[in-house]
């Protein structure tokens, strides 16, 4: 009887360690996709400003001269 429970506590141990394995590295998968979606981000607004920034440059430049 103890070596029974002995098996199934081994046994559930080994399933949560599996899942914890598991867990972890979808966690470190999805984590690495958000720090690329975040680079992107951050890309796109460096982009977005320039352009609004040139925009409003030369939109300035034709009206003063």
């Amino acid at each position: 009887m103890l070596r029974e429970q002995l098996d199934q506590a081994t046994s559930a141990n080994q399933n949560l360690t599996s899942d914890i394995h598991r867990l972890t590295a979808d966690w470190q998968r999805a984590r690495e996709e958000l720090e690329h979606k975040e680079t992107e981000w951050r890309e796109e607004v460096r982009a977005v400003t320039l352009n609004i920034v040139t925009f409003l440059s030369v939109t300035l430049n034709t009206v003063m001269f």
